[in-house]
């Protein structure tokens, strides 16, 4: 297992700061030393062959967000045996920042939750979260056969081993039912990540946002730290009232 810290960035080039065979941490220096770090998750991939490619810097970077990428090499919702490992790079990190918040798209809440501690988690913005791929809490039947053929899974339920003082939001389509459970579960063992409901967005539920904004719509909720629930609401009561998917959407949902 090859696992490295590295202590000294270039601002233009990713470092990576972990990697083993199953788990990798990249992180992109921000464009100006705002003491903000924004941490990103891999998420579920049906075409999955390893670990993606690294992602360029983006937008988050220019905003003065240093951005650190968690990625997984398997659809295993990040629970194989080099979490620790993982856990005590990113505990090396976090500490070189003073504002640490998370975006953070369905399989990517469980890193987000179990890593918070040592990421310092203040502030989450979930759309469509998923952390209970197992039976324990939810009966999620979507993933019945993919646990049966999953591979590395050596832990379950990491997810509530986090930083409970955590506040955001926990974004879902009511329509989605067990989307709807998922963010409640959620919610109830931290009371500080609120569930918003966003109907006729899908999963993930920013299908309606980037139909009529665009995806960087979702990025200023981050920009402009709009974690508090009342903004995703805003925002998808802004992006309904233009977007034809949701129409669509809502013509069916009306049909008889």
């Amino acid at each position: 297992m090859l696992a490295h810290i590295a202590y000294v960035f270039d601002m233009k080039d990713p470092k990576i700061i972990y990697q083993s065979d199953f788990l990798r941490a990249v992180l992109h220096e921000g464009a100006s030393d705002t003491g903000a770090l924004l941490c990103e998750f891999d998420y579920f991939n049906n075409k999955r062959d390893g670990f993606p490619d690294i992602r360029k810097s983006g937008r988050m970077v220019d905003h003065g967000f240093s951005r650190l990428i968690i990625d997984t090499s398997l659809n295993n919702w990040f629970l194989s045996g080099d979490v620790p490992d993982l856990g005590r790079a990113l505990d090396n990190i976090a500490g070189d920042y003073d504002c640490h918040v998370s975006l953070c798209f369905s399989m990517g809440i469980m890193p987000a939750l179990m890593f918070s501690k040592e990421l310092r988690l203040q502030k989450i913005m979930a759309f469509s979260p998923v952390i209970s791929i197992f039976e324990d809490d939810i009966l999620d039947r979507r993933f019945r056969s993919f646990r049966k053929n999953a591979t590395h899974l050596e832990y379950r339920n990491l997810w509530k081993d986090g930083k409970l003082d955590i506040e955001g939001s926990m974004c879902f389509d009511p329509h989605h039912p067990i989307d709807a459970l998922q963010a409640r579960l959620i919610s109830k063992h931290y009371k500080g990540l609120v569930p918003v409901a966003m109907p006729l967005c899908g999963h993930p539920c920013t299908q309606v946002v980037k139909d009529a904004l665009g995806f960087t719509a979702i990025q200023d909720l981050v920009i402009n730290n709009e974690f508090d629930p009342r903004f995703p609401r805003a925002l998808h009561q802004q992006s309904r009232a233009v977007s034809d998917l949701y129409k669509t959407r809502l013509e069916r949902k009306r049909k008889p």
